[in-house]
């Protein structure tokens, strides 16, 4: 039997706290083909979608709702 051990890529988190009003994040790198990113504002999980909370492409997450001066953002993803 063939040893199939599972390889896993890290997962980074990055906290990040806006200082102006915008509806833009980027990430410092690309997730991984076929992940998922997890991410909280002001400690509530948003929903990635078109119709959702947020998209993203490529390194770049776009905000359905800008956010406000102040929010507060944890990111988690593996690249």
């Amino acid at each position: 039997m063939a040893d199939t051990a599972l390889q896993t890529a890290p997962v980074l988190k990055l906290s990040y706290q806006t200082g102006i009003t915008t509806s833009s994040i980027t990430i410092p790198a690309t997730p991984a083909s076929g992940s998922k990113i997890i991410l909280f504002k002001n400690k509530l999980m948003l929903r990635e979608g078109a119709s959702d909370d947020f998209t993203i492409s490529g390194a770049s997450i776009t905000l359905a709702v800008a956010a406000v001066a102040g929010d507060k953002f944890d990111i988690y993803y593996m690249a």
